[in-house]
């Protein structure tokens, strides 16, 4: 595999493409409510605005749909400009792709920022229009999207494998080693504290990496939020209108899988009670709670991907606060990835507690579970192969 350093490159009088996750959440008012992700982003934003000719931004926001498209304001990038204004970098924002390309290709502005990029053909279909259009003006391609390094967008795959000079962003690689010490830091227990409700991709993985050998396979599995809905189904021990949790059969069939495959060699340990809101789930019970911190102080290495419950209203905060809580004041080494997650740690002044903070929540996990991150993850494989 090759490698990338961006500190060891040439950047003077390069065009260079950064594309960082500056999906952030964001009021009715358009203010950014959580820059989390942008944070992580801005020291090599920062460092290649410093030495190239021209910084080109690139991000998505959102899942903007194709009716909507350049008519969406809500998840226009328009509103990034503001806070890379405040952190002192002058940035102009195009909201017409050709004209943001031309302007950087003629070198008038230091850094430019493109309009949503899901709003152009060729970031979430097989069309390479998106990336041709890029990769004709960039000279140097930077990825600084931990987040994005599981997914197969264009600017992810196509671009990259365009362009001959590229890179990770600081991120990017600060995370990749920061992932390598914890697959290799030895424990003789390790847990996974699963949750939150982006069920598909999760289940995925779990699956995976509870077919990893010894070692790398985790000896517990605590599930909370609705990512526990699907198991506790399959056991008969709630029996919801599964359509008040989004819950399909897929789900339910993989589930079920999962809980075959780690009889006898993973424990998985699921809700006993909960705590509802109008007849619907919103947290875990006390009783599960308390399983979960017992359970936690015997494990000396975890990873935590999601919440417990609906941890931003009152009702359903209680369960995450208390076994995040948990982890922060145990021995375990932990590493704790994905916006909610670290977004309610934040929130409990208690992030700077955790051993390790990843941006990627999904992609955290895809590659704590791949057997060869490299060649399983389509953003990092697209940066170990030549244009």
């Amino acid at each position: 595999m090759r490698t990338y350093s961006l500190d060891k490159m040439q950047l003077t009088g390069e065009i260079v493409f950064v594309r960082i996750d500056g999906n952030v959440p964001s009021d009715e008012y358009g203010n950014i409510t959580d820059d989390f992700r942008l944070k992580a982003v801005l020291d090599t934003v920062k460092y290649v605005s410093e030495r190239a000719s021209v910084t080109i931004i690139g991000t998505h926001r959102g899942r903007p749909d194709k009716l909507q498209s350049l008519q969406n304001q809500a998840l226009s990038n328009n509103i990034l400009c503001h806070w890379f204004n405040q952190q002192g970098l002058k940035v102009h924002f195009f909201e017409d792709l050709s004209l943001g390309l031309a302007a950087a290709s003629e070198k008038k502005h230091s850094i430019i920022l493109l309009e949503n990029l899901r709003y152009y053909q060729g970031e979430k279909d097989d069309s390479s229009w998106l990336s041709d259009k890029i990769a004709s003006v960039a000279t140097i391609y930077v990825n600084d999207a931990m987040s994005m390094l599981h997914r197969s967008d264009g600017s992810i795959v196509k671009l990259p494998q365009l362009i001959q000079r590229k890179a990770y962003g600081f991120r990017v690689q600060q995370e990749l080693d920061m992932l390598k010490k914890f697959i290799d830091y030895p424990a003789a227990s390790y847990g996974l504290l699963l949750g939150g409700n982006k069920s598909k991709d999760k289940l995925i993985y779990l699956e995976k990496i509870i077919k990893s050998p010894v070692g790398k396979r985790p000896d517990f599995v605590l599930l909370g939020g609705l990512l526990a809905i699907p198991f506790l189904i399959v056991q008969g021990k709630i029996s919801p209108d599964i359509r008040l949790y989004d819950i399909n059969n897929d789900l339910i069939d993989q589930a079920k899988r999962i809980l075959d495959i780690a009889d006898g060699s993973v424990e998985i340990l699921l809700p006993i009670d909960h705590e509802y809101q109008d007849g619907v789930i919103v947290d875990i019970g006390l009783q599960t709670v308390d399983l979960y911190k017992n359970r936690i102080q015997k494990i000396k290495k975890i990873f935590i991907n999601g919440t417990m419950g609906k941890y931003e209203q009152e009702s359903g905060a209680y369960g995450t606060k208390k076994v995040l809580e948990a982890v922060a004041k145990s021995t375990a080494i932990s590493l704790i990835g994905g916006g909610n997650a670290v977004d309610a740690a934040s929130r409990l002044g208690i992030i700077e507690q955790f051993s390790y903070v990843s941006v990627g929540g999904g992609a955290t996990f895809a590659f704590l579970s791949a057997s060869d991150p490299w060649n399983e993850m389509p953003g990092l494989k697209a940066l170990s192969e030549r244009a």
